[in-house]
């Protein structure tokens, strides 16, 4: 039995999709998995990976010494993550592709031939060039502008397409000739495929560009390459047939596809050209792996019956679905469960198949060849889907396993569609974390009561929404608090929040909500967070930045999650980064140390107000005033932290001008305060508080010596770009 634990949840840190078919990727997160599972689980136990799309969670759980089983229901996703877990050098795969271009097409290199598919006339000097893309129109079925790069010019240009352009473009949408038949017979060899969806999914592709993608499929096997490169080749291959399809937006080439209709206007792109792309983004991922390497992983085991009998750490990948091991060795020996939700695509699923049965022929999963005629996917198709690949997980795990359910990026559909497959599998919230705008993590465990259904759906939308702003005390997005008040009931069935005259609730700015009253809330969570902050440092020398995080999240989560940027924005402001990559608190931050520099700032302030003639005073809080003729010109409150709504939501000390002076280390947390919260930039409009840092104290105290000097010094070092945040002092 897996013992309770305490489970580490972090938003993680997101990263560059890896090759290929980048433009259907979220941006992949690190550090999640590795936290989680080391958190979660004992060295040696088996955690099980679900829907990755890469192999980042793989490689993160085996290096915190866990064994690792992940399984890919798309062969695309296996291989994107075999090329992440073992990638070849760069210079192999250069290799491999000028091999690939030296291959004979038509009496000539490959790379000639295709070169020369592409020849145009340069738009700026007529000289003979090479097109990078030609916009075609869909409805006229022609192209009408391109790209040429000139070798006279040694530059690109773009322009209008000549005749001759016209002449060499060939047919769109493709419909005939030996490239058209054999790209429709090599995907008629899966099961159950029809020769119309075949046809209109090869019909995404220009003549020009379909014979240059059939050539290069059709020698790749002759290319003799170790595995790792063979795999990064096929990647590079997927890479360009996506990017040289007619689903490229002009004007928007890196926009992801929607559905399978190509735009009105699209580009058609040099194929080789592509290729070449390509294998630079491979080359800057590899560089960035180099860089960082970390621990070395294990190489992946042979067989399922290896990895289970094996109590070493290491990585197994299937390319088959979760239901498939249900009655295999692994039954009863999972520790712990990833998965990882992305929203249902039917336009990549169908592309993927039509790829998949380019390159690796009939030899799909049988699950698989049904995405081949799927128009549509949806949430509810996924929930279905879900509920029978929980009850197979059911029969793989160990009693009281955890299932961190990872939702990359904000999405209320995908926390409903959690929560209600969670219902009907008998599962229950352990715990669960907002990240906006980097998704959910949504805790659960098999066989864990949940509350009272009947008295979770009696409590309106409205009223979880007031709930859930009462506890953060600040104004929350829609979709955050959309998101919250369906974990918070665990009823996916909450209707979205409408907002009418009548409510508790009003628009405070843009989509973030607020109280129409709001005497007796507390602080504001960015207050409060950015206090557990400082005290946590304290506790401890050093930390591990992932591990303060996780502890942070564990002390704030469900409705009081912190967005990830306020929570990186806390701890650079307090913190220091050693070469171990280790954070502690700065020194400066000290509590003595800075208590005395607090009292330095005040003392410093005084003696000018002094210096330019003004009645000095301070009250028992430590506000230093500048007074003249009874009037209060100016207030200065000396602080020591990034704290605002204790100064700027309370009543305002009566002053011509209010001044928070902070130290410098604070500007970019008050800044994001700011920008955050609509109440605290109109209170800093309204009760005109400017924000000074120390430094600018310690120059004014040299070099202002007139009250005419003030406001230009106050100018020479704001806060933040914004205008607001540094008002200059009336004179």
């Amino acid at each position: 039995m897996v013992q309770a634990r305490d489970v580490a949840l972090i938003p993680g840190t997101p990263g560059q999709p890896p090759l290929p078919l980048v433009r259907y990727q979220l941006s992949h997160l690190t550090g999640v998995s590795g936290v989680f599972a080391e958190s979660a689980t004992e060295p040696g136990d088996i955690v099980l990976v679900i829907g990755a799309s890469t192999g980042v969670p793989v490689a993160e759980v085996a290096r915190v010494g866990r064994r690792v089983l992940a399984v890919y229901r798309n062969p695309i996703e296996l291989l994107r993550a075999q090329v992440g877990l073992a990638p070849c050098p760069v210079e192999q795969a250069q290799a491999a592709l000028t091999q690939l271009g030296d291959l004979p097409k038509s009496g000539r290199p490959l790379i000639s031939h295709l070169t020369n598919q592409y020849a145009s006339r340069c738009p700026h000097c007529g000289a003979p060039g090479v097109a990078e893309w030609f916009s075609w129109d869909r409805d006229a079925a022609k192209p009408y502008a391109k790209r040429v790069r000139c070798r006279r010019c040694s530059d690109t240009h773009e322009g209008p397409v000549d005749d001759e352009d016209l002449m060499t473009a060939g047919t769109y949408p493709s419909h005939e000739g030996p490239s058209y038949h054999l790209a429709l017979s090599r995907a008629a060899a899966v099961e159950g495929s029809t020769p119309e969806r075949i046809a209109e999914l090869v019909q995404l592709y220009t003549a020009r560009n379909l014979a240059g993608l059939m050539d290069i499929l059709h020698r790749l096997p002759q290319l003799r390459l170790p595995t790792e490169v063979r795999r990064v080749m096929i990647a590079l291959i997927l890479e360009t047939l996506d990017r040289c399809s007619s689903l490229v937006v002009a004007g928007a080439p890196e926009e992801r596809p929607r559905s399978l209709r190509p735009p009105q206007r699209f580009l058609e792109r040099n194929v080789w050209q592509m290729l070449e792309r390509a294998l630079a983004t491979y080359a800057e991922s590899f560089a960035a792996t180099e860089a960082s390497p970390g621990v070395a992983l294990p190489p992946p085991t042979d067989s399922l019956t290896t990895f289970v009998n094996s109590a070493e750490a290491g990585y197994h990948l299937l390319g088959e679905s979760v239901h498939d091991l249900a009655k295999t060795a692994v039954a009863g020996s999972v520790s712990a469960v990833l998965w990882e939700v992305h929203p249902p695509d039917a336009a990549y699923w169908a592309q993927s198949v039509l790829w998949a049965s380019w390159i690796w022929g009939d030899n799909l999963p049988v699950g698989l060849r049904g995405f081949l005629h799927r128009r549509r996917l949806d949430w509810e198709w996924y929930r279905r889907s879900m509920i029978g690949a929980l009850q197979s997980v059911r029969m793989l795990v160990r009693q009281g396993a955890p299932l961190l359910v990872i939702i990359p990026a904000q999405n209320s559909m995908a926390v409903r569609t959690i929560i209600h497959a969670a219902n009907e599998a008998g599962m229950g919230i352990d715990r669960w974390i907002s990240c906006a705008p980097r998704g959910a993590r949504i805790l659960l465990r098999f066989d864990t009561r949940r509350g009272d259904t009947d008295t979770a759906k009696q409590t309106s939308m409205m009223e979880s929404a007031e709930q859930i702003l009462r506890t953060r005390a600040e104004p929350t997005s829609q979709p955050v608090l959309l998101d919250m008040a369906i974990a918070l009931s665990e009823n996916a069935e909450l209707p979205d929040l409408q907002v009418g005259p009548s409510d508790p609730i009003r628009l405070a700015s843009g989509d973030l909500l607020w109280l129409s009253t709001d005497d007796d809330v507390g602080p504001p969570l960015a207050d409060r967070i950015e206090d557990w902050v400082l005290a946590t440092l304290t506790t401890r020398e050093r930390w591990h930045r992932d591990e303060l995080i996780g502890v942070l999240y564990s002390a704030f989560n469900g409705i009081l999650s912190p967005e990830p940027e306020l929570v990186e924005a806390c701890i650079n402001a307090y913190t220091q980064i050693d070469s171990e990559g280790m954070v502690s608190l700065r020194d400066e931050d000290e509590p003595e140390a800075r208590q005395a520099e607090v009292r330095q700032i005040a003392e410093m302030v005084s003696d000018l107000g002094v210096r330019l003639g003004y009645v000095v005073a301070r009250d028992a809080r430590g506000d230093v005033t500048w007074q003249e003729s009874g009037d209060t010109h100016y207030l200065f409150r000396c602080a020591a932290t990034a704290e605002l709504g204790a100064h700027l939501l309370k009543s305002a000390p009566a002053a011509r001008q209010r001044c928070l002076v902070i130290p410098g280390g604070r500007a970019a947390l008050v800044a994001l305060k700011l920008r955050r919260d609509p109440r605290l930039s109109k209170a800093a409009r309204d009760q005109t508080w400017a924000f000074i840092k120390y430094r600018l104290v310690r120059r004014m105290m040299e070099l202002v010596h007139s009250r005419a000097d003030i406001a230009v010094f106050l100018g020479l070092d704001p806060i933040a770009e914004q205008a607001l945040t540094q008002l200059a002092l009336p004179i």
